[in-house]
């Protein structure tokens, strides 16, 4: 296993966290001041099957489990495309990763409903496919997560108008997936790249270039810990 292109950029956090605002801010750093070639990628709305899973996802008449499990597939089907379709980039920033999946489609939902049955099945279903992912993927990509007050979160959703059924869910859906995301971190702390920010008003500029110095920092020790695993993989194999 080795470091290979492109390297992913994965930006979470709850809605009105400023994650759309942060990943145009790191694309035009990357683009502007390195000169590298980048792209910005939505995992449900950048391909045509994202965009229809999701209409799928949000109607709420189907079966819960059947609306998950093609989403889900959907999103994971769509990080394989990711990163076998653009080699050629450097870079590309997503909105969005599936941390924000668990805590979203499986963790919020299960608690407000407390059904451990669909739980647990959901809970299955997702692991099983996010330890390929890391199987497949460790090493290439960073996950960013926006810490945000809870006013200014409220405030930038106000003002934006969003309308969308998962972003108007109420104030303990959204707590709930606060919570989902510090689970997600938790449990796959030993598979994550992960890098913590706080997003503060007007000040994603300022933000986003800090974190652009942090990730060829970043980009270099998980360079180092594949050549270590890799050197040390040799030797019991010998």
């Amino acid at each position: 296993m080795e470091q290979t292109k492109p390297f992913v950029i994965f930006v979470d956090g709850v809605d009105g966290a400023g994650k759309t605002t942060l990943t145009r801010e790191i694309f035009n750093n990357l683009i502007l001041d390195l000169d590298l070639n980048v792209l910005i990628f939505d995992i449900m709305q950048s391909t045509d099957i994202g965009k229809s899973v999701r209409k799928i996802m949000i109607n709420e008449e189907l079966d819960e489990l059947l609306r998950f499990s093609g989403f889900i597939f959907s999103v994971f089907y769509n990080l394989k495309r990711l990163f076998e379709d653009n080699k050629h980039y450097d870079y590309i920033i997503c909105d969005r990763s599936q941390a924000s999946t668990f805590a979203y489609n499986v963790f919020a939902p299960s608690k407000l409903k407390k059904d451990l049955d669909l739980t647990f099945s959901k809970s299955l279903i997702f692991s099983t496919l996010n330890q390929q992912f890391f199987e497949k993927h460790r090493g290439n990509f960073l996950n960013i997560f926006l810490r945000v007050d809870e006013k200014d979160a409220q405030s930038r959703l106000l003002k934006r108008g969003n309308t969308d059924i998962i972003e108007s869910r109420g104030q303990e859906f959204q707590k709930l997936v606060g919570q989902g995301f510090d689970e997600y971190f938790l449990v796959n702390k030993p598979n994550v790249a992960y890098k913590e920010y706080l997003s503060q008003n007007n000040e994603q500029e300022s933000l986003a270039k800090t974190i652009v110095k942090d990730i060829a920092e970043i980009k270099e020790d998980l360079r180092k810990q594949l050549c270590l695993a890799n050197h040390l993989m040799n030797d019991s194999q010998t």
